[in-house]
């Protein structure tokens, strides 16, 4: 897959990866494309025909398994944001927060650190869309009215 982000005339293995990790990181990648980009990604594969349609059946299979793991998740009829809700105040699992708080080693709050910050440098992407396409200045300058 990553020959292909480099070179738009590359062949694109359509076929399913060897391993649930590899179809999760082949479809973070293409998921990628649209937001940061890798440096020695070919600026036309974000919009690559082939590789949209990779992209499209990684998301299928995975919301098949989102959908098999989690049954009874309502569809467009139902009500997903009372289902939600619902599921998080039965959650009697463990607290992220509280274990940090009473029994982490200083690697593990590092570690979640480190974590957390990639996650919360994703976080604004969706709502602010063209943030990473800018830098300096001019990123600084949208921010503020965001």
């Amino acid at each position: 897959m990553a020959a292909a982000l480099r070179d738009p005339t590359c062949e694109v293995r359509t076929t399913t990866p060897s391993s649930r990790e590899d179809a999760d990181l082949t479809l973070w990648m293409l998921h990628e494309l649209h937001y940061r980009g890798f440096d020695d990604a070919d600026d036309r594969a974000e919009w690559d025909p082939r590789l949209l349609e990779v992209r499209a059946g990684l998301e299928a299979d995975l919301e098949a398994r989102l959908r098999d793991r989690f049954p009874g998740v309502p569809d467009d009829s139902g009500d997903l944001a009372a289902m939600i809700f619902e599921v998080i105040e039965k959650f009697e699992g463990a607290s992220v927060s509280g274990f940090v708080h009473r029994q982490a080693t200083t690697e593990q709050v590092l570690h979640l650190m480190r974590v957390r910050s990639i996650y919360h440098l994703k976080e604004a992407d969706p709502s602010a869309f063209v943030l990473p396409r800018l830098s300096g200045a001019a990123q600084a300058g949208l921010a503020e009215l965001l």
